[in-house]
């Protein structure tokens, strides 16, 4: 933190010296979903999240706020046990730096992006994930500091991260303790005090992409143990110690691009693996008109436990939740400018024989002169068994739930 308030106070200082660039944007959305078989068949979300970037000879600072009401059903924030709020005003990063043409620096709240496969990575270990709308998937920031040497074909990059930020948990009918017997009480969930560590180093050799992680920290998914006490026994949420190495690798072959990822994570106590995903997309211009474009995806990820560790029955790691899964996507828009969008994405766990879809079309404004307005609509479906991860977002009736999405953007 005092590094962080070293940097800003660094960049005001010669503010009036030399010359900055500043830009405000932002985004505003909101969200309705309606399923009519679910007793709280409506929910709904605003959010606002506002964004300035300040740049000076290379110099940056970037804040971006996060403002939100909703209206969702208990939803976990930095617990593992679910509350009845969610913060309605945050920070999404916050952050400043240095970039130059062979070297960069960040230090403050980041988010970062280090998968090279599509929706499960293996590489992508640093970000914890806001599992209240699980689809979405979406990432959330870390207390960071990030050097990087090289440039985009070739480069090393490391990070240190000082604080532990837990994955949001669930929501709808998941409940990690509803199977616990009565004489067993949960306790709050132990902080972790370790700083996490990793180095990423990428080169490309050719058309090869070849990248390797190495990683020292903890898990973002929590474990548990079972302790007694003299009120008797208790359930210990922790978050387990992880050291993890991933390798990677992507190359077009035949018109479309193959990703490739291959890790091993070593626990402390939970399991040892290895986790791996293989990924086709392509895109195809020009398929029925001269100015559209179709997108598709496939992916197969998968692990192999090396050494079984210990963790309470029933217990889910997040990070594994698609394990031996299929991922498909296809995207279609009839025009080069994106302005329809018609899509599609389906994961299917086949030993859990459960998953998720979500069929969706998009409409976007570009015309404005300041402001672009986006219009998605469609609807998700959930499956598979009570006990398993998708099949506790299903609502009563299994009935899917329809969503429409309105975004402006500035």
């Amino acid at each position: 933190m005092r590094l962080f308030i070293f940097f800003l106070a660094l960049f005001t200082m010669v503010e009036s010296a030399v010359g900055n660039t500043i830009i405000v944007s932002g985004d505003l959305e909101t969200i309705l979903m309606a399923s009519p078989d679910a007793n709280d068949n409506v929910t709904g979300e605003v959010r606002f999240l506002p964004k300035l970037e300040l740049s000076r000879e290379g110099f940056i600072f970037i804040a971006e706020g996060d403002f939100r009401a909703d209206e969702f059903s208990n939803g976990s924030i930095d617990r593992l046990n679910d509350q009845a709020d969610r913060w309605a005003i945050g920070v999404r990063e916050l952050y400043a730096g240095y970039g130059g043409e062979w070297f960069s620096a960040k230090v403050g709240r980041q988010i970062f992006d280090w998968s090279v496969t599509d929706t499960v990575s293996p590489s992508d270990m640093l970000t914890p994930f806001d599992l209240t709308r699980p689809i979405d998937r979406e990432r959330m920031a870390v207390p960071a500091m990030a050097i990087k040497i090289g440039d985009d074909s070739r480069f090393l990059e490391a990070v240190t991260i000082s604080k532990v930020t837990p994955s949001r948990l669930p929501q709808g009918n998941w409940d990690l303790f509803t199977d616990l017997p009565a004489e067993v009480s949960v306790a709050d969930q132990e902080e972790s005090s370790k700083a996490q560590f990793a180095v990423r180093g990428k080169y490309l050799a050719g058309d090869w992409d070849l990248g390797l992680i190495l990683y020292d920290g903890v898990g973002f998914s929590p474990n548990a143990r079972l302790e007694m006490n003299p009120f008797g026994m208790q359930l210990v949420p922790f978050y387990d110690e992880l050291q993890a190495g991933v390798f990677s690798v992507a190359k077009e072959l035949f018109g479309s691009i193959v990703r490739a990822e291959v890790g091993y994570f070593d626990h402390e106590i939970g399991d040892d693996f290895w986790s791996y995903a293989v990924s086709v997309d392509r895109e195809l211009p020009n398929l029925f008109r001269d100015t559209d474009h179709l997108y598709l995806l496939i992916q197969y990820s998968d692990q192999v436990v090396d050494n079984h560790g210990s963790s309470p029955d029933g217990w889910v790691d997040f990070r594994r939740v698609f394990d031996n899964s299929i991922t498909a996507k296809i995207n279609y828009s009839p025009s080069d400018m994106d302005v329809w969008l018609f899509g599609a994405e389906v994961a299917h766990a086949l030993d859990d024989q459960a998953g998720y879809a979500k069929f969706f079309v998009t409409w976007k404004n570009y015309n404005w002169e300041k402001i672009s307005i986006e219009i998605e609509t469609g609807l998700n479906f959930f499956w598979g068994d009570k006990d398993s991860f998708w099949g506790n977002y299903q609502k009563e009736g299994n009935s899917p739930t329809a969503f429409v999405l309105l975004k402006f953007s500035f």
